[in-house]
């Protein structure tokens, strides 16, 4: 597990890049941003839980994550998800959104990498 400080507000460039042993991530409310490969390859990865101030998630942040089984974007202010940010993601991964962003971060979810038959809930 990983905590972070109260004052963090952008998790930079590949910060968790390849960690073999994290299995559960929980963004906090002040973190604005996630960049570039923050954890890409973390291959343990299973639950991730990203906090109500994101509005940003940068390329391949979460590419190769083959054992994440839930996603949970707390954030309605979520603007750009960058390319591949979540491929080679497990097929039945569970996403759960905003209700009101719903039909726009299924739509831009996909387009990064999600699977189509992504089980997504409101």
């Amino acid at each position: 597990a990983v905590k972070f400080g109260k004052n963090v507000t952008t998790i930079g460039n590949e910060a968790f890049y390849k960690c073999t042993s994290l299995t559960k991530v929980t963004i906090p409310s002040k973190v604005k941003t996630i960049d570039k490969s923050a954890f890409e390859g973390c291959k343990k990865l299973k639950s991730v839980t990203i906090g109500k101030s994101v509005t940003q998630i940068g390329a391949k942040a979460f590419y190769g994550c083959s054992k994440l089984k839930t996603l949970t974007i707390k954030s309605a202010k979520l603007k750009k998800i960058g390319s591949k940010a979540f491929g080679k993601t497990p097929k039945k991964i569970t996403v759960e959104v905003p209700k009101k962003k719903f039909k726009a971060y299924k739509s831009m979810l996909i387009k990064r990498g999600v699977n189509k038959k992504a089980c997504f809930m409101k």
